[in-house]
């Protein structure tokens, strides 16, 4: 069976060219890129190639991202028709999996879009407390400071400093100025906003992650009618491949 990849775009509803790429045969599954990542700098380079043994894997670029098209004004609203429109494309049905903001994604999707048929959610990232630093990321973006922007992203989502001190910036410089769009996403959205769910649905977290990424996997699952709750071995914010693999070919 040839896996060779097949690329191509879809317009979402208002008018935003999706850039995505198609591999394997079988039901439908969409990949949901995290923060800044897109399809030439992705979460998912070993994942789609073994999902697609199984699977149609659908991989994309969100909106401002890679190849994508985007809007004047960010809404979250606009990043689920997306997805509706690249479910629409692919046979009107699919699965979902997303991870970190894109798992939270995700899961609007499910709820809003009639043709998801489950979702599988790795780490999804809820509403908190912590500092509204979107303005200080847009101006730095505008002053040119992309590496800037992401280093106080990076802060904000809880890395310490002397960890975000080594983590090169550049290859998440190109998006930096999605880093609000992931930020209003996550920001708007709460446990109990997902309660409408009814597609079957799976959230994942690493047995290595803190305490409020296992709590916000937990908060979703006990939110979502139905839904199952399992962890994985891992580290922070990250999990073993082959059982990541394993847990979204068994859903």
């Amino acid at each position: 069976m040839s896996h060779d990849p097949q690329h191509g775009t879809t317009t979402s509803a208002d008018g935003t060219t999706i850039a995505w790429t198609l591999r394997g045969s079988g039901p439908v599954l969409v990949l949901v890129e995290p923060v800044m990542m897109h399809r030439g700098l992705t979460a998912f380079a070993d994942l789609a190639p073994a999902l697609a043994e199984q699977a149609t894997v659908v991989t994309y670029d969100r909106r401002g991202k890679g190849e994508s098209g985007d809007a004047e004004a960010y809404e979250p609203d606009r990043e689920v028709e997306d997805l509706a429109a690249l479910v629409a494309e692919h046979g009107g049905s699919a699965r979902l999996y997303g991870f970190s903001s894109g798992a939270t994604l995700a899961l609007l999707a499910a709820r809003d879009v009639a043709g998801v048929t489950g979702v599988v959610a790795l780490e999804p990232v809820l509403a908190d407390d912590g500092p509204d630093v979107r303005d200080e990321i847009r101006a730095l973006v505008r002053e040119g400071r992309r590496g800037d922007a992401v280093r106080t992203f990076n802060r904000r989502i809880g890395i310490p400093e002397e960890v975000v001190a080594q983590i090169p910036t550049g290859p998440g410089e190109p998006t930096a100025h999605t880093l609000p769009y992931d930020l209003t996403l996550t920001g708007r959205t709460r446990a109990a906003d997902l309660a409408a769910i009814t597609c079957p649905t799976l959230v994942l977290a690493s047995s290595g992650s803190d305490d409020r990424l296992r709590g916000w996997a937990r908060e979703v699952a006990q939110a979502v009618p139905g839904a199952q709750h399992r962890e994985l071995p891992g580290g922070w914010h990250g999990v073993d491949g082959d059982a990541l693999v394993a847990a979204i070919r068994g859903t």
